[in-house]
């Protein structure tokens, strides 16, 4: 929290932004002035001095850095020269201020000045003190040579006359003076009015005996209304008063009026000399660079930048994908009539056939050689089969790799082999799917050619799988795998191993006494 407390006795009081001073015309200026070509010789030139102290040993701050790199860039967007200083000791505050000055003098009467500081700050005895990160104040006597006084930086600005100076204080106290002794108690939580030269605004971020937000966000609420209205600047007739009292709006309706900030005004300032240059600023502001993300904005963006890369992938893979592959997902968005599909094992087995004449045990009881025989004995089998195909339908796609597979068994040479290497192929593309015979089809269609490419752990693991889901195939063949990676081949099948798939068949029999469907699984 950065807190100013205000002690302004013997002043006349602190004006709010909303008030303008009985020398400024109370009619607006209809236009600005109008320069055509670049700056030179007479041309307004505007300068800034940006100071941001957060790193004190005592009370740090958090936001001071970040709110001058802000208004840094926002300055520079405008045609500003603008000194910057960070975490400044007090002879670096020292060396900017009396530089600032020097180049201000050399612009002569037409530059526009802008000092702006964020940092710890303090009152005393009517004078107003900012702070250098090193400051070591034991007791309030310290304060002459171990800060800045704001009445030296005003003096720095005062020494020739020019168009328009703003100094703009966003400091902050918090118990930096720690002396409680008699001596220290004209130091105040706050700053005072300081002197400057005519026409000038002293802005204080918030009221007199009241405190201002250092934490809020990634900026102080006085740094970032700055920050959007310094660019209306660029418009013509626009005002710099009329910017200073849309701050000050801002920041009341950011903070619900808990911060209100405070101006004192001498003499009429007038709107920016604007040239062309300005109006393709104007322009063009919103295709500038951004400003250095925080990181907030950086996970935001990048999390931004995740998803639609995401998104994009998402929608190669959608329209690169097999037909399959898209049921497969629609299915599991709930997107699909998953009992137009109907690729689970559960009961009853005995229902109504599919389009392909099947039903549920066949699918889960039987393994693809004969699947594809009963299925292919159906009249029009082709045809659907080949519409299965193209809309993505797996069962489809295990009939054709199984039919691949007994065409193969037709052929010989290179020709078996290429049909074999297709009806693997397949398989393979149905084990992608969630029909649960589709998991073992690529060991049961090539066996060979399954065991070369994954091993015996990976056969294990899918006939787990598989018989976990109730599939025949798989409870039978799971123990038997497994017995032989135990013993890696050695000393023959173990008797347990057999009982398991004794109990299989058991349980197949009883819900099937006839045989008809489990004993294929024998040839």
């Amino acid at each position: 929290m950065r807190s100013r407390w205000f002690d302004l006795s013997g002043d006349d009081g602190d004006a709010p932004a909303s008030a303008v001073d009985s020398d400024v015309p109370s009619t607006s200026i209809d236009a600005a002035t109008r320069v055509e070509g670049p700056s030179g010789a007479g041309m307004e030139r505007r300068f800034a001095l940006l100071i941001g102290n957060a790193a004190y040993s005592q009370a740090a701050l958090a936001n001071p850095v970040r709110d001058v790199r802000l208004l840094g860039w926002t300055l520079e967007g405008m045609g500003f020269s603008v000194r910057r200083v960070e975490n400044a000791s007090l002879a670096a505050m020292q060396d900017a201020v009396i530089a600032f000055g020097e180049e201000l003098d050399a612009a002569g009467a037409n530059a526009v000045a802008l000092l702006y500081f964020a940092g710890h700050g303090v009152q005393h005895e009517g004078g107003n003190f900012l702070l250098p990160v090193d400051a070591r104040i034991p007791a309030p006597h310290y304060l002459a040579t171990r800060s800045l006084p704001l009445d030296v930086a005003a003096a720095q600005l005062a020494r020739c006359p020019r168009r328009a100076t703003i100094v703009a204080i966003d400091a902050c106290r918090d118990e930096v003076v720690t002396d409680t002794s008699a001596d220290a108690a004209g130091v105040t939580a706050g700053l005072a009015r300081a002197k400057l030269p005519r026409p000038s605004q002293l802005v204080f971020s918030t009221a007199a005996q009241a405190r201002a937000a250092d934490g809020w966000g990634y900026h102080s609420p006085f740094a970032l209304a700055l920050s959007e209205e310094l660019p209306g600047l660029l418009a013509p007739g626009r005002r710099l008063l009329d910017m200073i009292d849309d701050v000050a709006t801002k920041v009341g309706l950011w903070t619900k009026d808990e911060q209100t900030v405070s101006v004192y005004r001498e003499g009429f300032m007038p709107p920016l000399s604007l040239t062309e240059a300005d109006e393709q600023r104007l322009r063009d502001w919103s295709k500038r660079p951004p400003f250095r993300l925080s990181r907030r904005q950086a996970v935001q963006r990048m999390s931004a930048g995740v998803a639609a890369a995401a998104m994009v992938a998402a929608a190669a893979l959608w329209w690169t994908a097999y037909p399959e592959t898209r049921t497969t997902l629609l299915l599991r968005a709930g997107l699909l009539d998953k009992a137009a599909y109907d690729l689970t094992c559960a009961h009853p087995l005995d229902g109504s056939s599919d389009r392909y004449g099947l039903t549920r045990r066949d699918w889960c009881q039987s393994v693809p050689r004969p699947l594809g025989e009963k299925a292919a004995a159906q009249a029009g089998s082709a045809g659907r089969v080949a519409a299965g195909l193209r809309d993505g339908d797996p069962k489809a796609l295990l009939l054709s790799a199984a039919w691949a597979a007994r065409d193969a068994e037709a052929l010989d040479g290179q020709a078996r082999e290429a049909k074999e290497r297709e009806a693997y192929a397949l398989a393979q593309r149905a084990a992608r799917t969630d029909l649960p015979l589709g998991g073992v089809a690529p060991a049961l269609i090539a066996p060979l050619i399954y065991a070369a490419e994954t091993g015996p752990s990976t056969i294990l693991s899918t006939m787990r799988k598989a018989a976990a889901a109730g599939v025949l195939s798989g409870a039978i063949f799971a123990p038997v795998v497994e017995a032989t990676l135990r013993s890696a081949g050695i000393g023959g099948m173990p008797p347990n191993a057999f009982d398991e798939v004794e109990e299989a068949f058991r349980t197949a029999e009883a819900e099937d006494r006839t045989g008809a469907v489990a004993s294929p699984i024998m040839r």
